[in-house]
């Protein structure tokens, strides 16, 4: 910017005076000065320029985007959002005084309205950014609520997103229902569903493995909890969903029990929950899936044990 003038004659020259009043040194052009340029003036009365006008473009630009953060951080009550709001608020009330053909009716609402209507889920892409440590923004607020609520009330209560709000889980409930109705649905012997069972726990390893991969998203590109309501099934996505699906017919909650790596987290998550005693008092003898105890992390929450106590009292 050139160095700094000392000359105290030049600035002399200038004082109390406007710039329309200033004439060239020249004699002979003798004409208004309008402006002085930064090779004129000295290098610190340049920068404080700069450095004004840059303050003053950043203070506009940035309180023109703090606006801008406000309106896009507005709560959006999307359809989607009332019907998490009213799928939590009868998921409780279902899970704990509901009787099996409610339930029942339940399911069906949520696999019609949650699946195929509105596809709201909780996919392999949600657990990577949970492994990420990414909570959803308020921008997608029916996301949002969902996700505060499962992480809150899973270590309290059990998972009773698996239990009765999962489209998908609900839906492979449904294939099993239909499958005892077909005599097809039997259980394993003991050694392999333990070995079944170990199976979504290595699912859920390789989703938080794939988080070093190059392409993390590959990971959820055939996973059914995103594909099978979204209207896009094609290729191997619909050939998984499908095999899936039979599978479901022949042993009960098929991917739910034995691949499904969101289950997983919060089979493991709501392991907790047997040291708060939320949970209805359940008679394990009754269960057809080998669940033990409180402390079983494969237990669904689903409930049916204490259903059939209820009908078997009446």
């Amino acid at each position: 910017m050139g160095v700094t003038l000392r000359v105290l004659f030049f600035f002399f020259f200038f004082n109390d005076t406007a710039t329309t009043e200033i004439y060239t040194l020249s004699l002979h052009d003798a004409l208004p000065i309008y402006a002085i340029t930064g090779a004129t003036i000295t290098s610190r009365a340049a920068t404080e320029i700069i450095n004004s006008v840059d303050r003053a473009v950043a203070t506009a630009l940035l309180h023109h985007a703090r606006k801008n953060a406000v309106k896009q951080q507005k709560l959006n009550f999307d359809p989607e959002t009332w019907y998490v709001l009213a799928l939590i608020i009868l998921g409780l009330l279902v899970h704990y005084f509901a009787g099996p053909w409610v339930r029942l009716l339940f399911l069906c609402l949520v696999v019609s309205v949650g699946g195929f209507l509105m596809n709201v889920s909780l996919s392999i892409h949600w657990l990577q950014d949970l492994a990420r440590f990414h909570f959803p923004p308020l921008s997608n607020l029916h996301t949002f609520i969902l996700t505060a609520f499962v992480l809150v009330t899973t270590p309290l209560l059990g998972s009773l997103w698996c239990a009765h709000l999962c489209p998908f889980g609900a839906l492979q409930e449904l294939f099993s229902r239909l499958g005892a109705c077909l005599h097809l649905l039997h259980n394993p012997s003991p050694r392999m569903e333990k070995i079944m069972r170990g199976t979504r726990y290595l699912m859920l390893l390789f989703v938080v493995l794939s988080l070093y991969g190059s392409n993390p998203a590959q990971a959820g590109a055939i996973d059914p909890l995103s594909t099978f309501f979204s209207g896009h099934l094609f290729g191997a996505a619909m050939g998984l969903s499908i095999l899936i699906s039979l599978g479901a017919l022949f042993n009960f909650r098929f991917y739910c029990r034995n691949l499904c790596p969101v289950g997983a987290f919060l089979s493991a998550l709501g392991g907790l929950s047997g040291l708060f005693g939320l949970r209805p008092a359940r008679d394990f003898r009754r269960c057809d899936l080998g669940v033990k105890n409180h402390w079983d992390h494969d237990c669904l929450q689903c409930n049916r044990c204490i259903r059939e106590l209820r009908e078997d009292a009446k």
